[in-house]
């Protein structure tokens, strides 16, 4: 089987300037999440050129798109799903590059650009390899990845898009790791991500008189204190949670207690057991506090995506497709799973399969920036190690 993974290997060179030409395309015109009608019209439009087997758009009431390409003897078996998200962000790109933003506010600060890109050429090969298929393979090109908790992979779930997978793989651009790599780890790859809102309500009175008002502000300290207490003194060391106010409001002059303080953050956890108890523990921590100072209170919690956690074999599957097609030197074994969040989670809620990062850092060329950084860019060399991972991980997987 070397000689496919060399020829696999060979067409995403060949495609690289195409496969460039659409990342450019796409980056020049970002659409944001939920809105990326042009997007999805310029995929469905090239996956059509390409001569894959059926295309269907506006998936789950949303622009997505999903295509098949199938092997000789027709659409028998589960496939193999390969996706990619397609939407971008409400940032103003400060990049010069000849191909930066055509909108206003709008820009691919995450790489979705590049990802569509590569499956798009990685659907270009498997239908040029389909005779080498033992499989179907599912291409799910995937609307609002980024406004959590309006998520375009949940609504593709409830959809069904998972009903014929046995095994579904993503990838994304990552600039902690270099050119030439790729890197993945098993079981718990991204963090749940949820966001919570808390008001305290007390009672307004002159600073003068503190005695006759109920002081939210004074409250708002505490249960911050309490709040952090909750990782430090009731998580186990040993299972990873962060919890983050990242914004409080209140107060209208320096001589008035005011009548309220609203406070807004995150909780981000691996383990979802854990990620129930902790709703719990905030509510208590709230609820005590307003209890003590003799306010009140009001405490909403927002379930954002669920952890991203990869499959063992999935995972080791595509380490040795790595392997193959780029030698042994190209997977990074990453040694801890990011805090960041991810919709990817509901396909793995579904069906095993795995989340894998693609090296595209460059210093030499100055691509260091970070994820939604408005100069982040893409090293567009990484670009056919990216397609050849994509289509070589639906032509190498197991036949039923």
């Amino acid at each position: 089987m070397s000689e496919l993974w060399e020829a696999v290997k060979g067409a995403a060179l060949e495609l690289k300037e195409e496969v460039i030409g659409w990342r450019r395309h796409l980056h020049q015109n970002p659409e944001l999440p939920g809105e990326e009608n042009e997007t999805a019209a310029f995929v469905a439009e090239t996956l059509r050129s390409l001569g894959v087997d059926e295309v269907y758009e506006g998936v789950g009431g949303t622009p997505s798109v999903v295509a098949y390409v199938f092997p000789p003897g027709g659409n028998k078996g589960k496939a193999v799903g390969l996706r990619a998200d397609i939407d971008a962000l409400p940032i103003e790109e400060k990049s010069a590059v000849p191909y930066r933003s055509r909108k206003k506010g709008v820009m691919h600060a995450c790489g979705h650009d590049a990802h569509t890109a590569m499956l798009l050429g990685a659907a270009k090969i498997l239908v040029d390899f389909r005779d080498r298929l033992r499989r179907p393979v599912k291409l799910i090109f995937q609307s609002c990845e980024e406004f959590p908790p309006c998520s375009g992979a949940k609504a593709l779930v409830e959809a069904g898009v998972c009903d014929d997978l046995e095994v579904v793989f993503a990838q994304h651009v990552y600039p902690e790791l270099p050119t030439g790599t790729i890197g993945a780890r098993k079981g718990p790859m991204m963090a749940a991500a949820d966001f919570f809102k808390i008001r305290l309500i007390g009672k307004s009175a002159h600073a003068s008189k503190p005695h006759m008002g109920v002081d939210p502000i004074l409250m708002a300290a505490q249960v911050i204190n309490s709040v952090h207490h909750i990782v430090s003194r009731k998580v186990d060391p040993f299972q990873p949670a962060v919890i983050t106010i990242g914004k409080i409001r209140g107060g209208f002059a320096p001589n008035q207690i005011p009548d309220e303080v609203d406070m807004e953050g995150t909780v981000r956890t691996f383990d979802e057991t854990l990620r129930k108890k902790i709703v719990e523990w905030l509510e208590k921590a709230v609820w005590g506090t307003s209890l003590a100072y003799g306010g009140a209170y009001e405490f909403e919690y927002q379930e954002g995506y669920p952890p991203v956690v990869n499959d063992d074999r999935a995972t080791e599957f595509g380490q040795r497709v790595a392997e193959k097609l780029f030698g042994p030197q190209s997977f990074v074994c990453l040694p801890r799973p990011s805090t960041g969040g991810e919709d990817f989670a509901y396909y793995l809620k579904k069906v095993p399969g795995a989340y894998f990062r693609l090296g595209i850092r460059n210093e030499e060329k100055g691509i260091v920036h970070p994820l939604h950084s408005a100069y982040f860019d893409v090293d567009e060399d990484a670009l056919p190690l990216g397609t050849a991972f994509m289509a070589g991980l639906a032509l190498g997987w197991p036949a039923p």
